[in-house]
């Protein structure tokens, strides 16, 4: 009985393990380690494939910055590409107004490899998914809630 015990748990790690590798995450800088700030990656924009989002459709709510100088690549259809400076210091100040408390992230494959950085409110949840090994999939950001 306490053999059969132990395969059901080894069935249930590996269903948890299996079902879970296919997201990536946003996740806090650790504070220890000099952060990145909105300031660093605004001053480099063009070393990045940037991209706004919104949670109304409307008005830039984030920004994803993803490194043009690595293997690795961050896709979506929700997210849209900032093609020059003068779009893209209109949405940072946007976002600026919009979100006073936004903050920088970083977004992690499962393995933990970091593929680029989220500058949103971090209060809310932007699912990531695997797509392949170097790619993620970032999601809409979650639509506001409707106050009437």
């Amino acid at each position: 009985m306490n053999h059969l015990k132990n395969i059901y748990i080894i069935i249930f790690i590996l269903a948890l393990v299996g079902c879970t590798s296919q997201y990536g995450k946003i996740s806090p800088q650790d504070p220890i380690v000099a952060p990145v700030t909105i300031q660093v990656l605004a001053a480099d924009w063009d070393r990045f494939y940037v991209y706004s989002g919104s949670r109304d459709g409307v008005r830039a709510e984030g920004l994803i910055f993803d490194p043009k100088d690595n293997t690795t690549r961050i896709t979506s259809d929700t997210w849209i590409p900032i093609e020059d400076k003068a779009s893209f210091d209109k949405v940072l100040n946007q976002v600026h107004v919009i979100v006073p408390n936004a903050r920088v992230a970083r977004i992690l494959a499962p393995d933990n490899r970091e593929f680029g950085f989220i500058f949103y409110r971090t209060t809310l949840h932007v699912p990531v998914r695997l797509v392949d090994a170097d790619t993620l999939y970032v999601m809409r950001m979650p639509m506001p809630v409707s106050t009437r």
